[in-house]
């Protein structure tokens, strides 16, 4: 039901089917909920990202009969949902997957949200620079992120994730350099 909530807002904003479904991101409502669901189907990750790739492997069998069960994939292994399947492939095809690179780095005592991880990796790929505030914002809600986001909405999103990072090991500080923008150094 959200799903078509978003997408009904999608289409309200003046996006195309076409353009949703080739790249969900670019709402970022609906991908946001994309990422929920993502974030819940967290133990059949690997399974999904085989199913992308079309390498599946010998273990992937128990996680693919959950999908099925949940009814996202078909009885021959394809996505039933169009608009999951391009979120994934951008997930899983894209760049480097940071997470292992980040996990291996910093190390959380607490879990992050889908933005606060998208904020942490986009400073951690900057380590040490000064990141402008419309680029980190772009970074966690895409294109339209000046446009559809509240300066709020980045200070608060920034204020939760250096609370979470006082816990990180090895220390880490994010800091605000005023009018200019944040950065990460560790």
């Amino acid at each position: 039901m959200r799903t078509i909530k978003r997408l009904v807002q999608a289409f309200t904003a003046g996006q195309t089917l076409k353009e949703v479904s080739q790249n969900p991101a670019a709402n970022i409502h609906l991908d946001y909920h994309l990422e929920q669901l993502f974030e819940a189907l967290a133990t059949e990750k690997e399974t999904l990202r085989n199913l992308v790739l079309d390498k599946t492997q010998s273990g992937d069998e128990k996680n693919i009969k959950i999908l099925k069960n949940l009814y996202i994939i078909d009885s021959n292994g394809k996505f039933i949902h169009p608009l999951f399947s391009s979120f994934l492939r951008e997930k899983f095809s894209s760049k480097p997957d940071f997470e292992e690179t980040l996990a291996e780095k910093i190390h959380l005592k607490t879990q992050l949200t889908a933005n606060e991880y998208r904020a942490l990796t986009f400073l951690f790929a900057h380590d040490g620079e000064i990141c402008p505030r419309e680029k980190i914002a772009t970074a966690i809600w895409g294109e339209n992120a000046s446009l559809d986001i509240s300066n709020h909405a980045l200070d608060q999103l920034i204020h939760r994730l250096r609370k979470k990072l006082k816990s990180a090991e090895p220390v880490v500080t994010l800091e605000t350099i005023r009018g200019r923008g944040h950065r990460l150094t560790y």
